[in-house]
């Protein structure tokens, strides 16, 4: 862990702005349509390596990901509790077994 006697570090909390490029997949994504994955990780990495970087040369002694693999929070929390709901019903979803035992 990161610390210091003699000031206060720095950090932040929450989502940085996307590339152009990863935006326009997490919009795909966000409407129903197919997006290449290994493209969309390899856009995540690319993105989030950006972002640690810009946070660094801000200053930022403990920086994130920024969220950059999330469309935004909001759909973020859609998407889990929806499958959080599946669970609950026993319908299909993409969680384990043991995850859906404990949801029921």
């Amino acid at each position: 862990m990161l610390r210091s006697e003699n000031r206060i570090l720095t950090t932040h909390a929450g989502s940085l702005p996307r590339r152009e490029s990863l935006t326009a997949m997490l919009v795909k994504i966000s409407r129903g349509e197919d997006v290449d994955r290994a493209a969309m990780l390899r856009e995540i990495e690319e993105s989030t390596r950006y972002v640690v970087h810009k946070q660094l040369e801000a200053g930022i002694d403990v920086g994130n990901n920024g969220e950059q693999s999330r469309e935004s929070f909001f759909t973020y929390v859609q998407h889990r509790m929806t499958v959080l709901a599946d669970a609950a019903s026993g319908r299909s979803c993409a969680i384990s077994s043991a995850t859906r035992a404990s949801a029921s």
